[in-house]
């Protein structure tokens, strides 16, 4: 009988995802709230209902062997129902319920931090829902201070800079927390994979390059322009949070690396991440298949860098409005095009992302380049 594989969200992450299942022989069921998932093009089942939904969640459990995320922002009730699925070995749960609710929250993944020993910026949390941050909650941070929601920020969202006083006019609603500014040189990322047998494999770090006005990620760059020892200690700290989670998947690390040469953790991330998606052109096995290798309790597959690789996310620049399909290909570029397939652009959002390689990082950014003009040029300017 082929396994079952069942995924929270049903966004671009669960589209190849649900890709990667369908080479491997898995049948895979697809929980969204979506009424057009980006993840229905690939998924074998889709069951409508948000992340907070006990009854969707009830009917995916019922329905698959194994239960996956493609997003954090899943509802306390249906983690509480997994972990006792899970508990009763009616479905495994990979990463466990209790890691995502760990992870999912901001605050509590940074108290685990903490605890764990692992290096990241000192914080300070705020749990009321109707918070309003004053200039005495300063105290303590120099500037700037960088405010983050708690719960359900990402691309983006959820994230507010405060240069001064008069930035807390705009701060964001909600639990959050004050998190201090770390100076740094660059913003890396390193993608690690831990299967059920606790084989840990690491894929080599990534270079990272935000917009800056909505500090929406743009580029990814691999190799990444660090130094041997640089690598390692990424590599390092990498394992070192597998082992201690205890998790089974594909994890995330957003690093930064400060002017005096020091790594620090930004934030993790429990599910395949966008600063791996040039691992489709670039590695062996992607970070989709692994991620379904590792969740399904099949080997690991090698991680080794075949070709230097520039990713450029593709995002919607013009006024909400239909979004026209993009083709693989375009004419003036030797980029892949990957496009998700969502029926409505709206400003910033991600519609799709491209890879090119090459022999250098050089050579790829400017295909990479090349593709996004052609993008730009095929939409009119609204995506790029």
């Amino acid at each position: 009988m082929r396994l079952r594989l069942g995924i929270i969200g049903g966004g671009q992450l669960g589209r190849y995802l649900c890709a990667a299942a369908r080479e491997l022989g898995i049948v895979t069921v697809v929980m969204t709230d979506e009424a057009e998932p980006p993840a229905a093009a690939t998924a074998d089942r889709v069951i409508h209902g948000g992340l907070g939904d006990l009854a969707a969640a009830r009917t995916l459990v019922e329905a698959v062997d194994v239960v996956t995320f493609e997003i954090e922002a899943v509802g306390a009730d249906v983690l509480d129902l997994l972990a006792d699925a899970d508990a009763r070995g009616r479905v495994a749960v990979r990463p466990g319920a209790g890691i995502l609710a760990t992870l999912r929250n901001k605050a509590t993944q940074k108290r685990w931090l903490v605890d764990a020993g692992l290096p990241t910026a000192p914080f300070r949390a705020f749990n009321d829902a109707s918070v309003r941050l004053t200039a005495a909650d300063l105290d303590g941070f120099a500037m700037p201070v960088v405010q983050k929601s708690q719960v359900g920020g990402y691309d983006g969202r959820g994230v507010h800079i405060v240069h001064g006083l008069a930035d807390l006019d705009e701060q964001l609603p909600g639990p959050c927390l004050l998190e201090a500014f770390v100076p740094h040189v660059g913003e890396f990322a390193i993608l690690v994979a831990r299967g059920v047998d606790g084989d840990i494999r690491c894929y080599d770090p990534v270079a990272l390059r935000f917009e800056p006005r909505r500090h929406v990620l743009d580029e990814v760059r691999v190799p990444a322009g660090l130094s041997e020892a640089e690598v390692a200690t990424c590599r390092a700290l990498a394992v070192r949070c597998m082992e201690r989670l205890g998790g089974v998947g594909v994890f995330a690390l957003e690093l930064f690396l400060t002017p005096h040469g020091e790594i620090v953790i930004n934030e993790i991330s429990p599910r395949v991440h966008n600063a791996g998606h040039l691992t489709l052109e670039a590695c062996a096995t992607s970070q989709f298949e692994q991620h379904v290798r590792a969740v399904a309790g099949l080997p690991l597959g090698p991680v080794a860098l075949q070709a230097p690789a520039v990713m450029r996310n593709l995002l919607w620049r013009g006024p909400p409005a239909p979004a026209v399909p993009v083709p693989v290909r375009l004419a003036g570029s030797t980029a892949h095009i990957y496009w998700y397939d969502k029926s409505e652009g709206r400003p910033w959002r991600k519609m799709g992302h491209l890879t090119a390689c090459g022999p250098t990082v050089e050579v790829a950014g400017r295909e990479a380049e090349a593709g996004c003009a052609a993008v730009l040029a095929f939409t009119d300017g609204a995506c790029g």
